[in-house]
């Protein structure tokens, strides 16, 4: 037997016989290497550029007693830009958190507000960011400046009274829903849910004050959720707004209560007590504001205090009704001292 291997074939020749055996070998099993599929590379996330600062310039001094203004140049598909302002490592004052708002591309700090006062003499780190949509931020973009003088408000002295009136002499600043002059007398005929309306004298930067009125009530119903009452220190218009109010409510045994909140119909007690009946007769309402002590009178005695540290600017004030037809013969804004 003769063997031989041609291509993979097995090829034996019987000698004897000459009879060719054939056979095809068997190839060697072999084992595929295993791939491991390349990891895809994490997407680039492209932060677009920060808005460039218009004015001031770097380094520029600003000086207290005028209004700061910062402005930008726009950037494409901004919705709005967020303004920081930081001294000594931390946000002293920002559009969005103190205002609930972003701004425009101009953005001013005035006087006489808490924010112009938050500022202090020294460096002052101006940042701003733009909203893009989609919860985006462009980078920020940073400029520092140095503010100049003191930025806080002169405080009138103790007991000088900022604004007097009787509703005579200005029957044509005071507007409102349900509420209008006649002889002489601010009314409201009582058909709103919950109607402010706002005086034509604003204590801004002024923190200490009290507010003053004279109020009647001429159609109230007992066992009712009418109210009526005066407010202080009202910052309306935003999502951070608040405001203090001492108000009557007609439950029935009677409620005088200190309230807080975004609006006077929103307002919670915070203080409050019965027994008080207004009957059909002038009362004298003040409510005072002094740092974080707020105090609630009727005919110049105490009926409420208590003490807060939610709302300390100057703000508006005004009167508000819910309900109950009232009418108001005079008001009066009192400059208090500065809280101990």
């Amino acid at each position: 037997m003769i063997g031989i291997s041609i291509s993979g074939l097995s090829v034996r020749v019987d000698a004897a016989s000459r009879v060719v055996h054939t056979t095809r070998a068997t190839p060697p099993k072999t084992t595929a290497k295993k791939t491991t599929p390349a990891k895809k590379a994490a997407p680039v996330v492209k932060v677009v550029a920060g808005p460039a600062f218009v004015s001031p310039k770097k380094g520029q001094t600003l000086v207290a007693g005028k209004a700061f203004v910062f402005t930008v140049r726009p950037l494409k598909g901004a919705s709005g830009y967020l303004f920081s302002f930081v001294q000594n490592g931390a946000v002293v004052w920002q559009n969005l958190s103190f205002e609930g708002r972003l701004s425009g591309t101009s953005y001013s700090v005035a006087p006489r507000t808490t924010g112009y006062g938050n500022l202090a003499p020294g460096p002052l780190q101006v940042l701003v960011r733009a909203a893009l949509g989609g919860g985006k931020w462009s980078a920020p973009t940073s400029l520092t400046v140095i503010v100049s003088g003191s930025t806080l408000a002169k405080q009138p002295a103790a007991g000088k009274v900022l604004y007097l009136t009787t509703m005579a002499a200005s029957a044509g600043k005071w507007s409102g829903r349900g509420w209008s002059v006649v002889n002489g007398v601010l009314r409201n005929n009582g058909t709103g849910k919950a109607e402010a309306v706002y005086a034509p004298y604003r204590p801004g930067g002024v923190v200490n004050y009290a507010v003053e009125a004279q109020i009647r009530v001429d159609n109230g119903q007992a066992c009712s959720n009418q109210a009526f009452g005066i407010f202080a220190r009202a910052i309306p218009g935003t999502t951070t707004s608040g405001l203090y109010a001492g108000t009557y409510g007609f439950s029935c045994s009677g409620d005088v209560s200190i309230k807080m909140g975004k609006t006077p119909a929103a307002a919670a007690s915070v203080e409050s007590t019965q027994g008080f009946l207004p009957g059909a007769e002038w009362h004298t309402y003040r409510l005072e504001v002094q740092g974080n002590q707020v105090r609630f009178l009727v005919d110049d005695s105490i009926v409420l205090s208590t003490m807060d540290n939610t709302y300390l600017d100057g703000g508006s004030i005004g009167i508000f009704d819910k309900g109950v037809q009232i009418s108001v013969r005079s008001f009066k804004v009192i400059a208090l001292s500065a809280a101990r």
